[in-house]
């Protein structure tokens, strides 16, 4: 019987810090708006213009992300000598799906913070400065830039209620 009691206080304690990380995640969402799979490079060109602070667009198939357009990749592209005067007529009209960096780090809008460090850690380096795409039931919410979340996550693991809360 102890052991049960045991249990459920300590699926509270899990609850309380996940709720506190995932009220986190929201609050760090940038909406930027997505791409769908079928629109041509000048609508991402049109949207890094009008949302100069993202480093990157999600497309998205289905409602689901399948990959990022890194905005420091297709900067190189775009200001080659052959591009920069057909942009609006070859490169603008080609599928935005050819301007994909990368797959997406996809994390749902409630994981926990060992989730997300844990998912963080198990794509390794090819991908630090791409942001999270955060989702809620595999549908695109928006994106999060790596070092705001990193500086989330390092306050969540130092703040004296998450310390309370992790030793008992």
């Amino acid at each position: 019987m102890p052991r049960k009691t045991r249990l459920s206080m300590t699926d509270k304690r899990l609850g309380e810090m996940r709720s506190h990380a995932s009220f986190t995640l929201l609050t760090l969402l940038r909406s930027i708006p997505a791409l769908c799979h079928t629109q041509c490079f000048g609508d991402a060109l049109q949207l890094f213009e009008r949302y100069s602070e993202a480093s990157a667009l999600t497309v998205l198939y289905s409602d689901a992300p399948v990959g990022l357009i890194i905005r420091s990749s297709i900067v190189d592209t775009v200001s080659l000598p052959c591009y920069r005067n057909s942009i609006a007529q070859t490169i603008g009209r080609e599928s935005c799906l050819c301007f994909v960096s990368i797959a997406p780090i996809i994390v749902a809008h409630d994981s926990s913070k060992h989730e997300i460090r844990r998912l963080l850690w198990s794509r390794g380096t090819d991908c630090l400065c791409a942001p999270l795409v955060v989702t809620k039931r595999s549908r695109y919410l928006g994106m999060i830039e790596r070092s705001a979340l990193d500086a989330a996550l390092t306050e969540l693991e130092t703040s004296p209620r998450m310390r309370c809360l992790a030793s008992h």
